[in-house]
């Protein structure tokens, strides 16, 4: 099952909206997907101009929480994700989440969360770079 196209942009509107003293020249974008065994949620927020990219990362693992559906699985995800956030913004952006997969108990479920910054406009231009030494 996957995120439909509505709910993506309905939560990315609603992300935006919320966060949106916060925002400079930034929109969210969301995406999801589920199967029987893990539920996995991203919320990007990337500037306009594409020279950042914040990548936010959930996943829920239905062995671990075995009475709930994907949709509360989303929704607990959103839930937790959305917490993140508020803090992220609150501190002036200087609260992160691990590199790497850590659990979290929420409303007595386990969730793991991630995040990346990437600068993709740099990694361009260093691969340009890369790639032009390398032809030399």
């Amino acid at each position: 099952m996957e995120l439909s196209s509505y709910d993506q942009a309905s939560i990315a509107s609603a992300l935006q909206n919320r966060y949106a003293l916060f925002l400079a020249q930034e929109t969210f974008s969301v995406s999801g997907e589920s199967d029987q065994s893990v539920a996995a949620l991203t919320i990007t927020l990337a500037k306009r101009d594409q020279s950042k990219r914040h990548d936010i990362f959930g996943r829920f693992f239905f062995a671990e929480n075995p009475t709930k559906t994907p949709q509360e699985a989303f929704d607990l995800l959103l839930d937790l994700i959305d917490g993140y956030l508020k803090e992220h913004f609150e501190s002036d952006r200087d609260v992160h989440l691990p590199l790497n997969w850590t659990g979290f108990v929420f409303q007595a479920c386990t969730i793991q969360l991630r995040e990346e910054e990437m600068r993709p406009l740099l990694d361009q231009e260093a691969d340009r770079l890369l790639g032009d030494a390398d032809s030399e």
